[in-house]
């Protein structure tokens, strides 16, 4: 290219006479499927959300009383807060630490039943309804002083389930009754089957038995 070539192309350059390609922009990767507009939500697994609920509220009551009733109806959770009657909040919670410690000791790990949430399926659901009126019964097997318990749960007018209390529980007893029964489940841990899932169903209804109402009643 000779010097007048070279010159004048500069020049256009400088005055803006010579266009500039545009960077190309990358292409939508074919391999990648595109959301569908209209495409229905994933349908939830109720029994299975009853049975996480049922978990969760297992896995408060070992931190406190408050945490638990995060996990029962409005109107229930109204009910006992009312009266309830608190003691030494740190004594509860050794309590709790106490049944983690007697866990790790037995299985090497913490105790989370909604971690293990998919091995509870011994603990039958039985769905009652449908929508806003829809409720959940869970069975627990027997104890030795006879006659199975069922853990009642309801659907919220936000859509979550949560825990019905029986009329029986009151505020006055039930920070108590629940330490002794966080209490018994630690000192049974040694006792339990090896495998997890067993472990798991059998504690639940341990802590649990405090809300649970005796079959067929409601």
């Amino acid at each position: 290219m000779t010097k007048s070539v070279i010159a004048i192309v500069a020049a256009a350059a400088l005055g803006g006479g010579i266009a500039v390609a545009a960077p190309k922009l990358p292409t939508a990767n074919p391999a990648v499927p595109l959301a569908k507009e209209n495409e229905k939500p994933r349908e939830i697994d109720e029994t299975h959300e009853t049975r996480r609920v049922m978990a969760q509220a297992a896995d408060k009551a070992l931190n406190s009383t408050d945490d638990l009733l995060s996990m029962i109806t409005k109107k229930d959770r109204d009910r006992v807060s009312t009266t309830l009657s608190k003691g030494d909040e740190k004594k509860y919670k050794d309590i709790g630490n106490k049944l983690q410690a007697e866990w790790k000791k037995k299985f090497g790990k913490d105790f989370s039943a909604e971690g293990h949430v998919d091995e509870l399926g011994g603990l039958k659901t039985k769905l009652v309804g449908e929508g806003d009126n829809q409720m959940a019964v869970i069975t627990f097997p027997g104890s030795e002083a006879g006659g199975k318990y069922e853990l009642h749960l309801t659907r919220e007018p936000n859509n979550w389930w949560r825990i019905n209390l029986p009329d029986k529980v009151d505020g006055a007893t039930f920070e108590k009754n629940m330490m002794s029964a966080i209490d018994q489940a630690a000192a049974q841990v040694s006792k339990l089957p090896d495998g997890e899932a067993g472990a798991y169903q059998s504690t639940m209804t341990v802590l649990l038995h405090e809300m649970a109402f005796a079959e067929g009643s409601k």
